[in-house]
């Protein structure tokens, strides 16, 4: 594996001469040794353990590339993250939204913007706004969507909070 590794120096065309055993000169004179092996980690990983010959199935473990392939912990860990992503991309499958990213997008789309990325599974998930509003409209945005949330208020179409939380 180390042979393959420093094969992959080679490869992707990395200069220099690397100072690992010396601390001071380490950091003065290999300041692109990090990078550079991140780099050559990764292509030895992909040389190692191709994704075509890896059987990959979402739910597989480290330790299954570790058995199949010869790697250390650290690669196959790296190596079957990578595998995730792959396996979507070629059977045509979106990764799926954080939350967060879900909570913004529909209330984009509840401002007007039409927002293709959501399904009606993600809008199924989401609090639906109560009906009950408070009488003044909104400072920020206009919208007669107050609600009481505690002490404070929260406008449901732009998310502004007025008063206390």
């Amino acid at each position: 594996m180390d042979l393959v590794h420093e094969g992959c120096h080679g490869i992707l065309k990395h200069e220099g001469v690397r100072y690992r055993a010396n601390a001071p000169l380490r950091n003065l004179l290999s300041s692109t040794n990090g990078p550079d092996e991140h780099e050559a980690h990764r292509l030895t990983a992909c040389i190692l353990a191709p994704f075509d010959k890896a059987d990959f199935k979402p739910g597989m473990t480290k330790d299954e590339i570790v058995t199949r392939f010869g790697l250390s912990g650290d690669a196959a860990k790296r190596r079957l993250e990578e595998f995730e992503p792959l396996w979507r991309r070629r059977r045509g499958i979106r990764r799926p939204l954080p939350p967060g990213i879900i909570d913004f997008l529909v209330g984009q789309e509840r401002k007007g913007f039409r927002i293709t990325s959501l399904t009606d599974e993600h809008r199924r998930l989401l609090p639906v706004a109560p009906s009950s509003y408070e009488g003044d409209l909104c400072p920020s945005c206009g919208a007669l969507a107050l609600s009481r949330v505690g002490l404070g208020r929260r406008c449901h179409e732009c998310g502004a909070r007025l008063g206390e939380d």
